[in-house]
């Protein structure tokens, strides 16, 4: 009868899940190297990534963000929203693929949001640009009042049930 002790340190065992919040960190912080490495600062490397987001006030109805500064992507995952800032123009989108409702992932390197559920990809406005032919995303209404946006949560559009809303669910800078 063979009796011998495995060493805990050559167990084979895989590593702790990373979760969502952990993974783009990591991510952020590997492309900020990469581009640092190849000359350009942290403050372009960061323009590229999704950041976290809290709203500065929530009320039942609507909730309070600062007016992103640059184009951007932010993410708050507990109200499961998204605020863009591109071309100077500023949107708020649901956080989750029209299709389904999957949590989409933010793609730099497109730019795009991407649905990993059914493949498919949205543009910074919004547009299905690729994959599954689905409907655009799904937007908030939103205004400007200073340096803030206010998204109103209980009016979430859709480009195919409020065309000219969702179109108008837009901020000029």
């Amino acid at each position: 009868m063979c009796t011998h002790q495995h060493d805990a340190s050559t167990t084979n065992s895989s590593p702790a899940p990373l979760d969502r919040r952990a993974f783009l960190r990591n991510s952020a912080l590997f492309a900020v190297g990469v581009l640092v490495a190849q000359g350009l600062s942290p403050d372009a490397a960061l323009a590229d990534q999704a950041s976290f987001i809290e709203p500065l006030e929530t009320t039942a109805r609507e909730r309070t963000y600062g007016l992103p500064t640059h184009d951007s992507v932010s993410v708050d995952e507990a109200q499961r929203l998204i605020i863009v800032r591109a071309n100077n123009k500023v949107y708020a989108f649901s956080l989750e693929c029209p299709h389904r409702g999957r949590l989409l992932e933010w793609q730099p390197d497109g730019p795009q949001f991407y649905c990993p559920k059914h493949k498919a990809r949205y543009s910074t406005e919004g547009a299905n640009i690729g994959g599954r032919k689905t409907s655009a995303l799904d937007r908030y209404a939103l205004r400007r009042d200073g340096a803030r946006v206010v998204v109103t949560l209980d009016q979430l559009l859709s480009a195919t049930d409020t065309p000219a809303e969702w179109k108008a669910a837009v901020l000029s800078i």
